[in-house]
């Protein structure tokens, strides 16, 4: 069967995942995946002699004998399982101010970014052929313009929209608060905590109920936020800890 299983990063900080063991091919490879870097954007390391390495998306900061302690192996083991997938091209490495970086190949068939094609085919029910079939004609088009317009300049239709729009902004607020994947890759991207995802969420729609707008799907709302976050990521205030957004 084709298909993706949904597993939420929170696995991987669990009591299952972290029990000590000494770990399978398989939980090694997805141990990998794990620790390969998500953000589209490069990642600059700062060493502790003060030297930088860039991580880019899919790579992994990582020595072998740092994994064979991660993993309960010997070294030999770990170079063997890293030599074998270099070989069947899973892998590449790299060295950079003589630091170990690997790369996973196919990266991006595990964990495509929010927002792309890739990401759209393999976690939602679309294809890029699932266009509608029932298009308008442009003479239709026009005629279904003036229309719409007609009935929106009434009052009556000004009272019904923002009905429509206020239940549709609730049940879509709903949804994306109860997607934890999709809220933890917000929460990355952005370097954000879960807890400021959320709090952005609520100020987002609070924004949308104030302004009436409509929303056209889930994923328009995701897109829509992931923009709206990006010109008001939340910022730190002078007493530390506590986050308030740039609203």
């Amino acid at each position: 069967m084709d298909g993706f299983i949904r597993l939420n990063r929170k696995f991987f900080k669990g009591k299952y995942w972290e029990q000590k063991r000494t770990f399978s091919l398989a939980e090694a490879w997805l141990d990998l995946i794990f620790q390969a870097r998500f953000e589209g954007t490069t990642d600059t390391k700062i060493l502790a002699n003060g030297r930088e390495i860039n991580i880019k998306r899919g790579e992994i900061h990582a020595s072998l004998r740092y994994l064979a302690r991660r993993w309960g192996w010997g070294v030999e083991k770990t170079k063997r399982f890293i030599d074998n997938a270099k070989k069947e091209h899973a892998v590449e490495h790299r060295t950079e101010q003589g630091e170990s970086i690997l790369k996973l190949c196919n990266y991006d068939s595990y964990n495509p970014l929010p927002n792309t094609d890739r990401y759209t085919n393999q976690y939602t029910d679309r294809t890029p052929t699932d266009t509608p079939t029932d298009t308008p004609t442009s003479t239709n088009n026009k005629k279904d313009k003036k229309e719409k317009n007609e009935r929106e300049t009434s009052p009556a239709h000004a009272r019904v929209f923002s009905n429509n729009a206020l239940r549709l902004i609730r049940e879509t607020e709903k949804e994306l608060n109860d997607d934890a994947l999709w809220l933890e890759t917000i929460a990355m991207n952005n370097r954000l905590t879960l807890e400021q995802v959320k709090a952005s969420l609520i100020k987002f729609f609070k924004k949308l109920s104030n302004e009436g707008v409509e929303l056209k799907s889930i994923s328009d709302a995701k897109a829509h936020f992931a923009r709206w976050l990006k010109l008001n990521l939340p910022t730190k205030n002078n007493q530390g800890n506590v986050y308030q957004g740039k609203f």
